[in-house]
């Protein structure tokens, strides 16, 4: 092979080595009795100050057993929150029926392989609609009719995936509220795939 085509093979070959390291992920691997809600802020933080173009993702992996929360979740990057057995049942992340368990708001944010369980909602000062207790894929504030227009639009969030999961023994004890799970979003981008939802009082 000739000089120009070395140089060609070289360059190729860094070309690709780039591209595997702009598409490749941060990882965190938890375990039942880690910090669930430490590990999310880690997590974004990580994926702010990441310095490839487009920013790495995130994949947190939770091994079986029990995540109590104290906080509703939010996934507003790229992020991807899985159940490392692939079953759902055995993944759990609950929140004591004390408040909605996930928001998500960015269209490669996805939950995956999972039960969340143990949601609450009451009511948050609206006259009207409201949250839920359990999942919903929208901006934090697309509750905003005066300012945001039209169901189903980008106005009201980035999107988002729930993907092979239970969502269960949540409760909302408002009446006008909008259930256990709630999409409001992009329809190409917000997503529930294979779920079950069940056993939750409204």
């Amino acid at each position: 092979m000739n000089k120009l085509g070395k140089v060609a093979v070289a360059l190729a070959m860094a070309f690709s080595v780039g591209a595997a390291m702009t598409a490749s992920a941060k990882e965190y691997v938890l375990k039942e009795g880690d910090d669930l809600e430490k590990t999310l802020v880690t997590a974004r933080a990580d994926w702010a100050a990441s310095e490839t173009d487009p920013k790495e993702p995130s994949v947190i992996t939770l091994g079986e057993g029990t995540y109590t929360l104290t906080q509703e979740m939010y996934l507003d990057w790229p992020v991807t929150l899985v159940g490392a057995t692939g079953k759902p049942d055995d993944v759990v992340v609950e929140g004591n029926k004390k408040f909605r368990i996930l928001t998500i708001n960015h269209a490669d944010a996805e939950v995956r392989d999972l039960t969340i369980a143990k949601g609450h909602y009451a009511n948050e000062g609206l006259t009207y609609g409201g949250g839920n207790a359990g999942v919903r894929i929208c901006k934090p504030s697309n509750l905003d009719r005066t300012v945001l227009k039209g169901w189903n639009s980008d106005a009201y969030g980035s999107g988002g995936k729930l993907t092979h999961c239970v969502v269960r023994d949540c409760e909302t004890t408002y009446f006008h509220s909008w259930g256990i799970v709630y999409l409001n979003g992009p329809k190409s981008k917000t997503i529930v795939d294979r779920c079950v939802i069940r056993d939750n009082t409204h």
